[in-house]
């Protein structure tokens, strides 16, 4: 009998100690999970980073001009990863109409893909004027960049500590049919961004009107 308690109390023990270590492990896990900062050094998001944006555009529909206006909430839900690589989930929240849809931003080291409606910026790091790089993350293409500057992204002019005291940079990114600009703000992301068609009235313009980290 003496023995039986003994086994009995050994299983217990071990137990409760497989038990505290699980809960301990989905602890850390979750807190982990909520308090992953996603920083190479140029970007810096985490969950609940959220960005709002202001505008307004216009359009060509059914023979006459449609003007609308834009304003969007954008909020990180999950980060996942690990130094130099990233993946954020983005919600995407229209606050005019209140529909919601989702986005990502991927940070590496040494660029950051930001998709996220009306944003595709593709920017590499260290951010500098007169940088140039490709027009898609992994282009292939081992052609030299056109000496015109058109298809491909360059930083034309930095403005120091605009933005809650950082740097932003000019990014311009013209083909032949339209041009995209975006002010890019370091550890924040785009603060302004503008689209134009050359041969039509179509063109947008928006503007960072809050950001919390």
């Amino acid at each position: 009998m003496k023995s039986y308690k003994v086994l009995l109390t050994s299983y217990a023990v071990k137990l409760s100690v497989v038990i505290l270590a699980t809960a301990l492990f989905i602890l850390v896990k979750g807190v982990n999970a909520k308090t992953l900062i996603a920083d190479n050094g140029y970007f810096k998001a985490q969950v609940g980073t959220y960005w709002i944006y202001e505008g307004q555009g216009r359009e060509m529909k059914e023979g006459r001009i449609d003007n609308y206006r834009i304003k969007v909430r954008y909020e990180v839900v999950s980060v996942s990863g690990k130094a130099g690589d990233y993946i954020l989930k983005i919600k995407t929240t229209n606050l005019l109409d209140k529909s919601v849809r989702e986005g990502s931003i991927i940070l590496k080291k040494d660029y950051i893909i930001f998709n996220i409606d009306e944003f595709y910026n593709y920017v590499r790091f260290p951010l500098k004027v007169g940088s140039r790089w490709e027009e898609v993350a992994g282009d292939v293409n081992t052609e030299p960049l056109r000496a015109d500057g058109y298809y491909q992204n360059r930083i034309n002019w930095k403005l120091t500590g605009k933005v809650i005291g950082n740097d932003c940079y000019n990014i311009v990114y013209k083909t032949l049919p339209d041009t995209s600009q975006t002010l890019w703000c370091s550890k924040i992301g785009p603060a302004q961004g503008s689209y134009h068609h050359n041969g039509s009235l179509m063109d947008s313009f928006v503007r960072l009107t809050g950001y919390h980290f």
